[in-house]
């Protein structure tokens, strides 16, 4: 498994910080290769995101 560690300043309130990174709505704005994202089902803290997947030589792929 990959991991990438970065870390920015951003001067803001954490629980802002929080509620924008963990709405699925804004994951567009967050990964630079996801074209759209939608909400299929949600219960609670859990449930299921579609993502359109910008890859590499411009192939899209649908993921959830």
């Amino acid at each position: 498994m990959q991991r990438v560690e970065f870390s920015q300043w951003i001067p803001c309130e954490p629980a802002l910080i929080y509620q924008f990174l963990t709405d699925p709505q804004n994951l567009a704005a967050v990964v630079g290769r996801i074209e759209e994202a939608e909400v299929i089902e949600r219960e609670g803290e859990t449930g299921k995101v579609r993502v359109m997947l910008d890859l590499p030589a411009r192939k899209v792929t649908e993921t959830i």
